[in-house]
């Protein structure tokens, strides 16, 4: 109808660029004012056809579900009847739906339903067989095909710009087509519970109806029995009137003919008659009849008269007042009978709203069916994708639970780095404190060291006051100091001997330094990869420490060095000093005192000689602890170790500020001693 419309006014449009414009639009407005007419009717009738129809399936389907429970039910023993009388009752349903289909088919609704389809299907025919319709589909197949074409020219264009695409376009388009389902399956639910909760309100609105129309069909049954009843009554009581008037009206024609006196007629006797109606004969009985005669042929008396007329006015009085009652009653059944002939039509008008009802009960039950089956099969298209759907959240379950576990790893990974953190942290602190003990005491020891310095250097000016006192008894002793000499280049050979086994343990000292800094390095590595960022101002000191130590080292190889080139300086002197034996003879008691400072010079060497063997011991237990140390997996033994050998690093680098300082101090005292020699 839609397109009929569309054609209409496309041809009313086409007709309207004519030149006779104004007539050719009037004959268009008068042909589209029929064919208006003709749609309006065409969608009435269609709509009417199209609820007939659906109530009729309905109620057809809603009686065959019910037929076929009630089958169910008698089947699976749900009622105490024999198989005879289900199989009874099962045959009267099955022939009371055939006559209702009968009925349906027979009804003149479907008859006149039938007639104006094929009517409205002949216009249908008509009008699309006119040249405006036609014209009008093959303009409608002409634009169709230019918008396919343009379609597949777009689709071709897509496809050569979709072709670079990536492939979540089908997971998006799979994603889009299960909204969409969802969607229908959300809409189709909806639309199901909406079609329930209407069915069930017509249900509910239906049997208000029945039942009213059942309590009315009992109240008009109740009111035609009572009726009924009434009639009855009044027929019974008119009988009893009708033979009470009979009888009345007897007993007055009795006591009109039979008089009750004996009245004196033309001097003689009057029989008085017996109260069993046979006359008493005063006189013979010969003469009566002919006394009878004369009796009844004479007038009666006035005063009979008279009782005759009030006997008379009385029955008429009393004949008009059943006569008044009789039309009363009459009145009464005539509006009995139409209240009976009313609420028979009212009977007749409520069964067919009740037979309306269950037609249009069975029609709702047949699209319950049907929407039933559409849920089926909406049904049957969910449990299919919630398969798939499930299978997709297994694997995504699995997935998350793979995820979870390496969290739960990654967090135990994290904990355990806190916990070395921890360790680390307080490992570090430990340190700073030793650190900040360890500088207290280096500034206490160079406080000492000052203390010392400033004492040697009031004993040097003690010494050197000495020796100028001791000037004068330097040429009493050149014999002595002759000797003394030969003795002193005795003891400096012997110097020299220890200078060079003091170079060999230095020299193995300081390769057991670079075993130590090697492993130091290692040990550096190692706690790099375990350490994290909090350690890095440690791992700083630690560089600093043995950068210092390094230059510890080199300042020690500097000063053996410097002890060498005294060496040979010394042995240039030593020729020198025996070149001029007389100026060292007049300082003969400072040689002394250099004597007695080499002998302490000496005894120093030696106390050296120990503390390098110690230290030789306790680099081989550092050693020693160094391999545990790589052998220990626990990071507390770790930061153990690690505190020992920094302690014992500290200790070493003491003792070789204090070897460095003894050696300055020797140097000073050779330099002195040159400076005096």
């Amino acid at each position: 109808l839609k397109k009929l419309k569309e054609q209409l006014s496309l041809i009313t449009g086409q007709r309207m660029q004519g030149n006779n414009a104004s007539a050719a639009l009037f004959r268009a407005f008068a042909f589209l004012q029929n064919l208006l007419q003709k749609v309006a009717q065409l969608e009435d009738a269609w709509a009417k056809k199209d609820k007939f129809i659906q109530s009729s399936r309905m109620i057809v389907k809603f009686r065959e579900d019910h037929i076929s429970r009630l089958e169910k039910t008698l089947k699976n023993g749900g009622s105490g009847l024999s198989r005879d009388d289900q199989n009874a009752l099962i045959g009267q349903l099955r022939q009371e739906i055939e006559l209702l289909k009968e009925q349906v088919d027979q009804h003149p609704r479907v008859a006149k339903y039938a007639t104006e389809n094929h009517a409205l299907r002949e216009e249908n025919k008509r009008l699309r067989l006119l040249d405006s319709v036609k014209q009008a589909l093959e303009i409608d197949a002409q634009t169709a095909a230019d918008l396919e074409g343009d379609f597949l020219k777009a689709l071709e264009t897509k496809e050569g710009s979709a072709a670079h695409l990536s492939p979540m376009t089908s997971e998006n388009t799979s994603s889009v087509s299960i909204e969409r389902l969802k969607a229908q399956l959300t809409q189709k639910q909806t639309e199901h519970t909406s079609t329930v909760q209407a069915y069930e309100e017509f249900k509910e609105l239906t049997k208000k109806k029945i039942l009213e129309m059942e309590s009315n069909i009992r109240y008009l049954e109740k009111a035609n029995q009572s009726l009924e009843k009434i009639l009855e009554a009044t027929k019974a009581h008119k009988r009893q009137e009708v033979s009470q008037l009979n009888k009345m009206h007897v007993e007055t024609i009795k006591n009109l003919t039979t008089p009750t006196k004996a009245y004196n007629l033309r001097s003689r006797l009057v029989p008085h008659l017996s109260p069993e109606g046979t006359p008493v004969l005063l006189k013979s009985t010969d003469s009566v009849e002919e006394q009878v005669d004369e009796i009844f042929n004479e007038p009666p008396p006035p005063e009979m008269s008279e009782l005759a007329y009030e006997a008379i006015a009385e029955e008429l009085r009393m004949v008009q007042l059943f006569s008044t009652e009789r039309a009363l009653w009459s009145k009464e059944q005539q509006r009995l009978g139409s209240q009976i002939k009313s609420l028979e039509k009212d009977l007749v008008e409520g069964q067919s709203k009740n037979e309306v009802l269950k037609s249009e009960v069975h029609d709702l039950r047949v699209v319950l069916q049907s929407a039933d089956k559409e849920l089926n099969a909406v049904k049957v298209e969910y449990s299919s994708y919630k398969e798939k759907q499930e299978l997709e959240w297994r694997q995504i379950s699995s997935n998350m639970i793979e995820m979870r576990l390496q969290l739960d790893n990654v967090r135990l990974e994290y904990e355990k780095l806190l916990e070395e953190k921890r360790f680390l942290q307080d490992s570090h602190d430990n340190l700073q404190e030793v650190m900040k003990f360890e500088s207290e005491e280096y500034k206490q020891s160079l406080s000492e060291c000052k203390k010392e310095n400033t004492t040697l250097q009031s004993e040097l000016t003690f010494k050197l006051c000495q020796k100028c006192l001791s000037k004068h008894t330097c040429l009493t002793v050149k014999e002595l100091l002759q000797d003394d000499l030969t003795h002193a280049t005795e003891e400096i050979g012997k110097l020299t001997e220890t200078l060079g086994r003091q170079e060999a343990i230095v020299q193995t000292a300081l390769r057991e330094a670079a075993a130590n800094q090697s492993v130091i390095e290692n040990l550096e590595q190692q706690v790099r990869l375990s350490l994290n960022a909090d350690l890095s101002r440690v791992l700083e000191t630690q560089d600093a420490e043995l950068h210092s130590l390094r230059s510890s080292v080199a300042t020690l190889e500097m000063l053996v060095n410097e002890l060498n080139e005294e060496r040979s300086c010394q042995l240039c002197e030593l020729e020198n000093m025996k070149l001029e034996k007389q100026n060292l003879l007049n300082q003969s008691y400072s040689s002394q005192k250099q004597r007695s400072d080499v002998q302490k010079g000496s005894s120093k060497t030696m106390i050296s000689f120990q503390e390098v063997d110690i230290l030789r011991k306790q680099v081989e237990l550092l050693t020693e602890e160094n391999g545990k140390l790589a052998g220990h997996h626990n990071l507390q033994q770790k930061i153990q170790y690690m505190v020992r050998l920094k302690k014992d690093n500290t200790k070493l680098v003491e003792e070789n500020e204090l070897l460095r300082l003894k050696l300055l101090n020797m140097e000073e005292t050779f330099k002195r001693t040159e400076s005096s020699i």
